[in-house]
């Protein structure tokens, strides 16, 4: 779905050549999890190459880790 990808730090940098207006994109990871319970992750990001003052942002997300059943 995206044409590139990057690590910057801790952030996942995705890289689209065109998105239509009003496209909804979803992403889904397989992640493997160290410690159970509760967090939140930091403000996404969606802007132009190079043009920050079209930057958008959105809510952070939460996330809950269960311990694995034994």
């Amino acid at each position: 779905r995206f044409d590139l990808w990057e690590l910057d730090g801790r952030d996942l940098v995705l890289y689209w050549r065109d998105l239509a207006p009003g496209v909804r994109e979803s992403l889904s990871l397989d992640l493997v999890a160290r410690v159970p319970g509760r967090t939140e992750g930091p403000a996404s990001r969606v802007r132009l190459y190079y043009t920050p003052q079209h930057e958008r942002w959105a809510a952070p997300l939460g996330l809950t880790v269960r311990a694995k059943a034994r």
